[in-house]
């Protein structure tokens, strides 16, 4: 049943967490209602949302790692704690409205899963999962089980993100058609050269392995992994694509509806199945759309001969001037160009040349898209209340998840991807399927529609 669709009677919050219960999930919820929310992972980038609400009521963490959760543990005592998500949804059951999801790639998948069955709101993390065919998975399940749910790309809520899409819909640079993004990920505190798993070391006291390792064949622990440099190794992460790829495909998407790639070719060092490259480049083409022609996409991140990798040679950049080295976008137009020295779109574009800027700043387009009041997280538990869709949820961002994720498997096959989105299959190239499915997950770890 759709848990928007009853009332719940349940006072199990307010005996064990200190609060009253308030259901917020009532067929007409009133302004005044809190819901009620546990934290997956609750240390690292978990700590901004698991710290950082103050609207709803907090009714549990959940954390693998004790070491990383100390500090949110400590700030809030009071808070029930658990190291596997599944023991707390046990324990909390109806006392649980919606559940914030921050943890390693390969483990979305099966939390978000978990939620969804029981019912839980979710908001997840960017990548939303770690394959293709589980984003597919999760797009769907949100639909089936009825719930609101929110991707992690926070910059989706920024105003800076409408100013330059109400910008490029008013010609300020003509017609977008190259569209170059950097970033220095993985930088080399985050960079392992194993070409195999890690060798033993003991478990520290406080970290629990196996649930880290949740569906990922099992391997003997090694510090190398967290608690950060998962993100390099393929059975864990998605690399720098997944990392910050996934904020700036998030406004393409929004300003340009890429919708699903039609070739994309990679270059790297070298070729594994175990980690990621150093650097990379990869090339996305883009088919022309009703409203704008083709669109080229060009990706560089890492470093590249003990230098940034960067794009050269851009039009319309002032000569000598330096790119911003940790992360940029920039928007090559018919008649000019923008840059964003960020990977999200924090603020107003920079528009070159300046004799492009001084006409256009003469008449500035007027404000026609409405700005997100409050954060990314707010805008989650206000579409909950309102029963409507979240502003960037599974709906809107499977697809642009899905571009991101093709990316990685030009880097993994070393072979240019003509992209089939409707049969989900690299043209001519059956060895990609095995990074477009999920590999079978260890046992108590499979979760299907």
């Amino acid at each position: 049943m759709n848990r928007r669709n009853f009332v719940k009677t349940s006072l199990y919050a307010g005996s064990l967490l200190g609060f009253p219960y308030v259901s917020s999930l009532s067929a007409k919820p009133g302004k005044s209602d809190r819901l009620n929310v546990a934290y997956v992972g609750v240390g690292g980038h978990g700590v901004h949302a698991s710290q950082g609400n103050r609207t709803e009521n907090t009714v549990g963490y959940c954390d693998v790692d004790e070491r990383r959760a100390a500090e949110t543990y400590s700030m809030f005592p009071d808070v029930p704690r658990f190291r596997d998500f599944r023991v707390m949804f046990d324990k909390l059951g109806n006392g649980i409205d919606a559940v914030g999801i921050t943890t390693p790639d390969h483990t979305h998948f099966p939390i978000a899963m978990e939620a969804m069955q029981r019912g839980y709101h979710i908001y997840l993390e960017k990548p939303m999962a770690h394959t293709i065919e589980q984003i597919r998975i999760l797009r769907a399940a949100a639909k089936k089980y009825g719930v609101t749910t929110q991707l992690g790309v926070h910059g989706h809520s920024f105003a800076g993100l409408r100013v330059l899409k109400e910008w490029l819909d008013a010609g300020v640079v003509g017609e977008v058609t190259e569209i170059h993004l950097w970033t220095d990920r993985p930088r080399e505190s985050d960079f392992h050269t194993y070409e195999q798993d890690a060798p033993e070391e003991p478990i520290p006291d406080g970290v629990s392995w196996d649930l880290w390792l949740g569906p990922a064949r099992y391997r003997p622990f090694n510090n190398i992994y967290l608690p950060k440099s998962w993100r390099g190794w393929w059975d864990f992460g998605n690399g720098p694509l997944g990392d910050i790829g996934a904020h700036m495909w998030d406004v393409l998407e929004f300003c340009f509806e890429l919708g699903a790639p039609k070739t994309v070719s990679g270059i790297n060092p070298r070729m594994s199945d175990v980690g990621t490259p150093r650097w990379c480049k990869v090339d996305y083409e883009y088919a022309a759309k009703a409203g704008r022609g083709p669109v080229k996409v060009r990706w560089y991140s890492g470093e590249k001969d003990g230098q940034p990798h960067l794009p050269e040679n851009l039009p319309h950049w002032p000569e000598g001037d330096p790119l911003k080295e940790s992360a940029g976008m920039y928007f090559v137009g018919t008649e000019g160009a923008l840059y964003f020295p960020d990977m999200r779109a924090k603020s107003a574009p920079v528009v070159l040349p300046q004799e492009r800027w001084k006409d256009f700043r003469r008449n500035l387009p007027p404000k026609t898209l409405p700005r997100i009041k409050g954060s990314h997280y707010s805008e989650f538990f206000s579409a909950i209340r309102e029963g409507r869709r979240a502003n960037a949820d599974f709906e809107y961002g499977a697809p642009l998840n899905e571009g991101v994720l093709v990316g990685n498997l030009a880097l993994k096959t070393g072979k240019t991807i003509h992209w089939d989105s409707e049969n989900m299959r690299a043209v001519g190239l059956p060895e990609a399927d095995q990074y477009i499915r999920s590999p079978e997950p260890r046992e108590g770890w499979k979760y299907s529609l």
